[in-house]
């Protein structure tokens, strides 16, 4: 209730932080596209109890105030005092293929995409595959939470299941709040910092190349990013071992090689001697907000030197010195650089083509008794960027893969899995 038994009090609007503010810009210009929607999936074999299920489901959320917040058109956002989240259930037919199943739930999840009305933009959801094979489904829009959020968000989650089939009473987790990160994310935007930052990226890109890959089949009548063909490339654990032990002798590490391997193929193509590619950053903070589920990730814009006289040796030393260079300054919106440059004036939707992720989520999570055999990473199956590239190492054991998302104003469905096997060929060649 509120003040003298009135109204209950509304919840308070807090501020975007800077990482959230570039997701609402991009939702601002394309408010009906799936492209924003995140998550991933788990399968577990053995028994599951389904209320112990939800149960901590629901203390995972009242303990961390990032899955609270709801946000609202204008660009602000509610942080609720309490939520109640639905777990919703899915029996798989027999017969059906439990990822064909998984990927339907998806599919159907991007058709209601999230309005933001003021409750969380997220859903979860349980699937059944008989009595020992379950399927735990997480979906979020990417305003409220990024890849490695999501990955914190599946670990607590069997953490607190865990707890609770043990008979052990809940202890919330102590850690920095995404509300404090969204205070000090706003702070620094006011900050000297912020404006040494700006410099930097200003001077690093002081000018809009023209575009690397080109728009051969673009739909001018279409408003929204473009369909994505998507192409999977497997990794063989064992030569992918051998690829990082090759960067490490080198004081590098396995994703320069794909850095390189992507500059160096797409400066051939298109006859340049300095390709820009993106890639986003944790921004957590070193350590301190590492935990903490959220939208913290922001994008860096990599400048890379691929001279046609460089040697391989030469062209990894500017990669890992762009890579250097930018983590050091990995607050600094993108879109800020965007508008000096003038992006939308000229007709552009970004200041790369080109964009490279590389998600590791070490899930060795159990639900008592019931414990995981595979974990995947869930895409929106539309194109944000012309090409995103993303490599995906899930158990330390197992293959990873190289999940390409090119865009059908671009590519063809057929170039993409070529182009798969070609990148992962060159970054062997250039170990």
């Amino acid at each position: 209730m509120g003040p003298a038994g009135g109204p209950p009090l509304k919840p308070p609007v807090l501020p975007l932080s800077l990482s959230q503010r570039e997701v609402w810009r991009d939702r601002a210009a394309w408010p009906d596209s799936a492209h924003l929607m995140i998550g991933g999936a788990a399968f577990l074999s053995g028994p599951l109890d389904v209320a112990r299920c939800g149960a901590a489901l629901e203390l995972l959320v009242q303990e961390n105030d990032g899955l609270r917040l709801a946000p609202l058109p204008d660009g602000g956002q509610r942080l609720l005092s309490h939520w109640v989240p639905q777990l919703e259930q899915v029996d798989v037919p027999p017969g059906i293929e439990p990822r064909a199943a998984m990927d339907d739930w998806w599919r159907k999840g991007l058709a209601a995409s999230f309005p933001f009305d003021g409750t969380p933009p997220w859903r979860f959801a349980l699937l059944h595959v008989g009595d020992q094979l379950h399927g735990l489904a997480i979906q979020f829009h990417h305003v409220v939470m990024d890849g490695w959020g999501t990955s914190q968000v599946m670990t607590r989650w069997s953490e607190i299941y865990n707890q609770l089939d043990a008979g052990l009473e809940f202890v919330p987790r102590a850690g920095p709040s995404y509300a404090q990160f969204i205070e000090e994310s706003n702070l620094y935007a006011q900050s000297e910092a912020f404006g040494r930052d700006a410099q930097f990226w200003h001077a690093r890109v002081p000018q809009l190349p023209p575009p690397l890959i080109e728009r051969r089949f673009a739909d001018g009548q279409r408003h929204g990013p473009a369909r994505a063909h998507m192409a999977t490339c497997a990794l063989a654990r064992a030569e992918f071992d051998a690829l990082a032990q090759a960067a490490a002798a080198q004081g590098l590490s396995a994703f320069n090689f794909f850095l390189a391997a992507l500059a160096l193929y797409f400066g051939r193509i298109a006859g340049r001697s300095r390709v820009l590619v993106g890639v986003p950053t944790l921004n957590r903070g070193g350590r301190r907000f590492r935990h903490t589920p959220g939208m913290f990730v922001g994008v860096l814009v990599l400048d890379i030197d691929v001279d046609p006289q460089h040697t391989a040796a030469a062209l990894l030393a500017s990669v890992s010195a762009a890579m250097r260079a930018a983590l050091r300054r990995p607050r600094y919106p993108l879109s800020e650089l965007g508008r000096a440059l003038q992006l939308i004036r000229t007709g552009r939707d970004s200041l790369f083509d080109v964009i490279l992720s590389f998600e590791q989520q070490n899930f060795d999570v159990h639900f008592g008794a019931a414990r995981l055999v595979d974990s995947r990473q869930l895409f929106s199956g539309i194109a944000r960027y012309p090409l995103g590239v993303t490599v995906c190492e899930f158990q330390p054991d197992k293959d990873l893969e190289l999940v390409l998302e090119a865009s059908s104003d671009c590519f063809t469905a057929p170039e993409v899995p070529l182009l798969a096997q070609r990148l992962w060929q060159l970054a062997r060649r250039l170990a």
